[in-house]
């Protein structure tokens, strides 16, 4: 007989040769050795985009050109999105270094409130 060899009892090595329900694993890093090798989960789909934000400046020497442009290549291929929600902000700033009459500030008041223009966010400085 070998030096490594061993005498059991019949009854004690057929326990040993029954199935044994696995262990749960245990989180984190396994250390190396013997055994399955773990799967790793298949890679998420990459999460599809939900919301597209942009300022452009108008040109203002063709400004309806511009815009129209704007709202064709932009505006109208985000509304194509089912359930899409699309706003559109305009925001108008002026700078005159001599500063405004009083008619004009008083003629674009007016005409800004008509337009619905915020009044929390219209005015001169």
């Amino acid at each position: 007989m070998p030096a490594t060899a061993v005498l059991v009892r019949p009854e004690v090595a057929m326990g040993q040769l029954r199935p044994v329900p696995p262990e749960p694993p245990t989180p984190g890093p396994r250390p190396p050795g013997p055994g399955p090798v773990p799967v790793s989960p298949p890679p998420s789909a990459p999460k599809q985009a939900t919301r597209f934000f942009g300022s452009v400046e108008i040109d203002m020497v063709r400004p309806v050109k511009a815009f129209d442009a704007i709202l064709n290549a932009v505006v109208m291929e985000l509304q194509r999105t089912n359930g899409a929600k699309v706003k559109l902000i305009l925001e108008v700033e002026a700078e005159a270094p001599e500063g405004f009459s009083e008619a004009d500030v008083g003629a674009v008041r007016d005409h800004a409130r008509q337009l619905k223009f915020k009044a929390e966010s219209t005015g001169f400085e």
